[in-house]
């Protein structure tokens, strides 16, 4: 609002919409929220191809962002809408070569699928997780444990650990082990190192969010319950 002309600030205005309806699980939240975030994802695509830039991470996250929203809706119009978002950013990562992602987005397109055509349905992390899982075990063999290669392969596979929710310390090891591995193929000020630094700070600090009677909170996870299904946490967090 203070900035009205600044095309760069409204597009992170989109996003932090969209990421703290994402936070709160937006899944089982109100429609009316749900409702603001596809207005947020839409509003983001419109801006972004407004501008005349060429598809980039920002505008396949607003659409992966319209698609999610759209599936929660759980109605045959919103998994239409779900399914052409995401049929859109698959197709996109399978112009560029990232196959990786195409798989993970095939089995959300299949997902989708099933949702709408009402049948049975697997937990989708446990799904990604298995197939990523397998891609990096394969590429291992392949490639070997310390190629260049194994780190766009170990990324993605520490990115379905993190958001299983209950891999975290695996998750952990695995980003060490790449960091390593980055900073002796490529060097300390390498851009794929710094992320990977900054993805096992994050993944360091164990947090998790939770909504409760006093809104949106982080907790230090101290670990995961196997029996009760839930983590035990410290906190909540005061400045997360």
């Amino acid at each position: 609002e203070n900035y009205p002309g600044s095309e760069v600030l409204k597009l992170g205005g989109f996003s932090m919409i969209i990421n703290t309806i994402d936070s709160m699980d937006y899944e089982n939240i109100n429609s009316e929220l749900r409702e603001e975030g596809k207005r947020a994802a839409s509003q983001m695509i419109s801006a972004i191809q407004e501008s005349g830039e060429d598809i980039n991470e920002q505008l396949l996250f607003a659409y992966t962002a319209l698609a999610a929203f759209s599936e929660a809706d759980k109605t045959s119009d919103g998994y239409k809408k779900a399914l052409h978002c995401y049929e859109k950013v698959r197709d996109w990562h399978k112009s560029v070569g990232d196959e990786m992602r195409v798989k993970r987005l095939e089995v959300v397109i299949d997902r989708v699928k099933s949702k709408r055509d009402g049948r049975e349905v697997k937990p989708f992390r446990d799904e990604v997780l298995k197939e990523i899982r397998s891609d990096y075990d394969q590429c291992v063999r392949e490639r070997g444990e310390s190629s260049a290669e194994i780190l766009q392969v170990g990324r993605s596979l520490s990115e379905a650990l993190y958001g299983s929710g209950i891999h975290g310390l695996e998750c952990e090891r695995l980003l060490n082990k790449l960091a390593i591995i980055s900073r002796r193929i490529h060097g300390t000020g390498h851009e794929i190192t710094l992320d990977l630094e900054i993805d096992l700070d994050l993944c360091s600090e164990r947090r998790v969010g939770m909504m409760t009677d006093d809104g949106f909170k982080q907790y230090y996870a101290l670990r995961f319950d196997d029996e009760e299904g839930k983590y035990v946490v410290n906190g909540p967090i005061s400045d997360p």
